[in-house]
């Protein structure tokens, strides 16, 4: 025990100062509302990093972030307060979510059975997809809701190992509701599949008065803050045209959301000067050829994961939360969104648990091998390219100041 908390610490360094120095790549005016307009994958950076740091009406949407405020603002601005500068809060508070979460991904490898030096190698795995390298060191929610659902997936793995007593159920449920209301999915799963109907429905509903309670909480903290019931609005995002057919987003969905391919600069409707940065219809024709032997590599780890997971029963009741709701997440994104990649962080690190479980099986030589090239083909393909796109920012930024 003693060992696996010094390792999952060296992981939660190692793996937050990375993100720091991922971090300081992206330009700061990136951030601004001048120049954010939805331009890296339609997020809303300069939004969000506003909601870090100070309160306002730009706090609305947690109708569909319940505790955004609470778990972002607050850490941030205590830091600000302690005497640290703006952006340098924000760049140490994506960091320390990034480590945490490395840290959480090795326990629960740990959790299903891994052996150290394998649990280490799919951690590495996990921080290498490019889920975690584009959305970890950026002003988003993303990274905070997969530190969410990794605290739920690491207490289901005790849950049906130990029986855990209902109110730590309950806390692991509101933890995956917490930051986004999809990400609520894991929770519920969880409670169903470990408990009869009228316990599960209990525990859901203790789940949801926790977060309400946090709700109130944070409404006083901020009184813009929107009570979490999605709003008319998000109707809009619905079968968007924009989005491309169901195979951009299973391609999207099930690959470039581990390696990313070449991206194209489109123009911006929002704001005809900035360009969008957007793989929703880029096809695999434009994978290198890193990424595509990575990916290769992630397709035969995961599906030697399902098999043994299915064949041997080995976890099997967090391995069907796993698998229901990576199934609910594809269902999701099939109707939902307009950038599948923008939410590539909610299901990725849940596909990587579940590949994972390979390591369990008897080729395991064989399948840390495969994890180790994986992991290095990656991380070469998917830093090369978070490079390649916060140069191209920095380049546009330089251009737009350049102006009269």
């Amino acid at each position: 025990m003693r060992g696996d908390l010094l390792l999952a610490a060296v992981i939660a360094v190692f793996m937050g100062g990375a993100t720091f120095i991922l971090a300081h790549q992206m330009p700061e005016h990136a951030t601004h509302p001048t120049f954010d307009t939805g331009a890296w994958f339609e997020s809303d950076l300069a939004r969000v990093k506003k909601t870090m740091t100070a309160r306002g009406p730009h706090n609305y949407r947690t109708y569909v972030h319940p505790l955004q405020t609470l778990l972002m603002y607050v850490p941030t601005k205590a830091m600000i307060i302690a005497g640290l500068s703006e952006i340098t809060a924000v760049m140490l508070y994506l960091a320390t979510i990034a480590g945490l979460w490395g840290g959480l991904l090795y326990a629960t490898l740990r959790g299903l059975g891994l052996r150290r030096p394998d649990a280490i190698v799919f951690t590495a795995l996990g921080a290498s997809t490019s889920a975690s390298v584009f959305w970890f060191p950026v002003p988003e929610s993303y990274g905070v809701g997969a530190l969410s659902l990794m605290i739920t997936f690491a207490l289901g793995v005790a849950i049906f190992r130990y029986k855990l007593p209902a109110f730590i159920q309950a806390v692991a449920s509101a933890s995956s509701l917490s930051i986004a209301t999809t990400n609520w999915m894991a929770g519920i799963l969880l409670a169903f599949s470990a408990n009869n109907y009228k316990r599960a429905i209990r525990i859901t509903l203790d789940a949801l008065l926790i977060v309400t309670v946090l709700f109130a909480v944070q409404k006083v903290i901020d009184p813009n803050s929107q009570f979490f019931v999605p709003g008319s609005h998000e109707w809009s995002f619905v079968l968007h045209e924009s989005a491309g057919g169901p195979l951009n987003k299973v391609i999207v969905f099930f690959l470039y959301g581990v390696a990313m391919p070449a991206i194209p600069n489109l123009e911006n409707a929002a704001s005809p000067d900035w360009a969008g940065l957007t793989i929703q219809t880029v096809m695999p024709s434009q994978l290198a050829p890193a990424a595509i032997a990575g990916l290769l590599a992630w397709m035969a780890l995961l599906a030697t994961g399902v098999r043994f997971a299915c064949r041997t029963g080995i976890s099997r009741g967090l391995f069907h939360v796993l698998s229901l709701y990576i199934a609910f997440e594809l269902f999701l994104h099939l109707v939902y969104g307009d950038e599948t990649f923008l939410f590539s962080l909610n299901y990725v690190p849940a596909m990587v648990l579940v590949a994972g479980c390979s390591a369990l099986s008897s080729r395991r030589v064989t399948v840390l091998a495969l994890a180790l090239i994986c992991t290095g083909l990656l991380a070469y393909n998917n830093l090369t390219m978070y490079f390649s796109a916060t140069a191209e920012l920095a380049t546009h930024i330089a251009n737009l100041s350049d102006k009269p």
